[in-house]
């Protein structure tokens, strides 16, 4: 088992039996499928980054703590808040008449179409880039601790392409009554729709 950052090894669960004591993984299995959580295979890759803690969820990258829905709330409201700034003075700039800016996503039936058009672009610009980036972080997912990672490996950094994918996902879930933002409430990996249409989960640090 590969050691964390500084030379310590994941803690045990107390809670969960200890895994089989020698298991093949069946052939042409993924490694994230072979072994069921939390259990970790004798070949676990190099931590990446040093960020994976103990905690609920397994992947092939390591344990890592699934970030819940008031850690993720209060994370878009932060986010929501700081788009507004910018979304506002782009409203109040193009059609003060119509000044509606609707925070998050950016896109409002009752605005001009050139500040939903402007608004958008500032989303995708935020969500793309910082989600996408090396971090995985917005500003609300910073001061929350938290950050968006590769389902499959735990690594942050997913890209800008998936970035941008994941803000348009958005809109999926914000249908039916926001069903795919509540999905993560009985999820096991606690993944909203657009989490698991570009294959993303949201941890803490």
């Amino acid at each position: 088992m590969t050691d964390l950052p500084g030379g310590s090894e994941p803690p045990p669960r107390p809670d969960l039996p200890p895994p089989p004591a020698a298991y093949s993984p069946p052939s042409g299995a993924r490694p994230q499928d072979a072994y069921p959580p939390p259990y970790q295979p004798p070949y676990q890759p190099p931590y990446q980054s040093g960020y994976q803690q103990q905690g609920y969820g397994w992947s092939q990258g390591g344990y890592a703590s699934y970030a819940g829905f008031w850690l993720r709330f209060a994370a878009a409201l932060i986010d929501g808040l700081i788009l507004a700034i910018p979304m506002a003075v782009v409203a109040v700039l193009i059609d003060p008449d119509q000044f509606n800016v609707n925070v998050g996503l950016g896109a409002s039936p009752q605005q001009d179409p050139l500040v939903n058009l402007v608004s958008t672009l500032l989303g995708v610009a935020y969500y793309g880039l910082l989600e996408g980036g090396v971090t995985g972080q917005t500003l609300g997912k910073k001061a929350m601790g938290i950050r968006v990672v590769d389902a499959d490996t735990f690594a942050p950094g997913i890209g800008t392409g998936r970035g941008i994918g994941r803000y348009f996902a958005r809109y999926l879930s914000a249908i039916a009554c926001l069903v795919g933002y509540l999905w993560m409430l009985w999820d096991p990996r606690k993944q909203t729709w657009h989490d698991k249409l570009v294959r993303t989960c949201v941890v803490r640090n």
